[in-house]
């Protein structure tokens, strides 16, 4: 019995640094209302890194990139991917994509969505994937699930894309 517990005891220790570092799906969606000072706070607490930024242009939002468990001898792979973009016009219309390649993550992430009161509004097949549009009163959460392929490898790719509904209706619905 005493080696049963010491090995409960041991995994829970072990595991507890891997499920710390991980992002909520409501956290997820309330960072792309935070300005990117506590949002880069936030994630470098959790173990994510800056990968890469590109400064704000009349045409393109700042955007700033960060990986979790990025390998080091390839930062383009990660376990996970939080781009965050920032608007000119306030954080109201700053927008976020999480990625994730784990699919008990993604399932975790699909269930959230009904309690934060998303609602399903279209599906489409899109080139190498799938498509599902969700709304609520303030946030649209498009869900993307799709493949990655590399040079020895091929897995899936599940990405959560918040933005405000205004944003998302004057850029993406008038190309339906």
């Amino acid at each position: 019995m005493k080696i049963q517990v010491f090995f409960l005891i041991s995994f829970f220790l072990v595991s507890l640094p891997f499920f710390g570092q991980n992002v909520t799906f409501e956290q997820a969606q309330n960072l792309r209302k935070k300005p990117l000072a506590e949002v880069e706070s936030f994630l470098v607490a959790k173990k994510w890194e800056m990968t890469e930024a590109m400064e704000s242009s009349d045409d393109k939002m700042g955007k700033a990139v960060f990986g979790y468990g990025v390998n080091q001898f390839d930062n383009e792979k990660a376990l996970a991917w939080i781009i965050y973009y920032e608007s000119s016009y306030g954080a109201n219309f700053n927008r976020l994509t999480i990625q994730v390649h784990k699919q008990s993550v993604y399932s975790v992430f699909l269930a959230r969505l009904a309690p934060n009161g998303y609602k399903l509004k279209k599906t489409k097949i899109i080139d190498g994937g799938i498509e599902k549009v969700y709304k609520n009163a303030t946030t649209t959460c498009v869900v993307t699930t799709g493949t990655t392929e590399g040079p020895f490898s091929r897995g899936s790719a599940y990405s959560f894309f918040f933005i405000d509904n205004i944003s998302y209706q004057l850029q993406f619905e008038d190309d339906e």
